[in-house]
């Protein structure tokens, strides 16, 4: 059986922790990127070839591109849980207003 309504503090929770997310990796991944670069610097092995090639592809502003989808993705999300919860609420509103007549 279909569970019948919205969990709207749950989804409000998933969408401050997305945040949260976006809060703590912002800042990281450019610091991250020059540190590990230059640690690695001088290693030679297949593993070294790879991980080098995936940093420069986060220092070459993917990570940025990627952190601004995830933004728009979570304001997307936010835009949704607000609609869903304003038309509920009207919902609501007119099935009381039923009641009482």
């Amino acid at each position: 059986m279909a569970k019948k309504e919205i969990d709207f503090t749950a989804l409000q929770k998933a969408i401050g922790d997305m945040d949260l997310a976006i809060a703590e990796f912002e800042p990281c991944y450019k610091k991250f990127v020059g540190s590990v670069m230059s640690s690695i610097e001088g290693n030679n092995s297949d593993f070294m070839v790879s991980l080098e090639k995936v940093l420069r592809a986060f220092k070459d502003n993917k990570a940025k591109k990627a952190l601004e989808a995830v933004k728009r993705y979570k304001d997307d999300i936010q835009i949704v849980c607000e609609g869903m919860e304003a038309v509920d609420q009207a919902v609501t509103q007119k099935i009381k207003e039923g009641k009482k007549s």
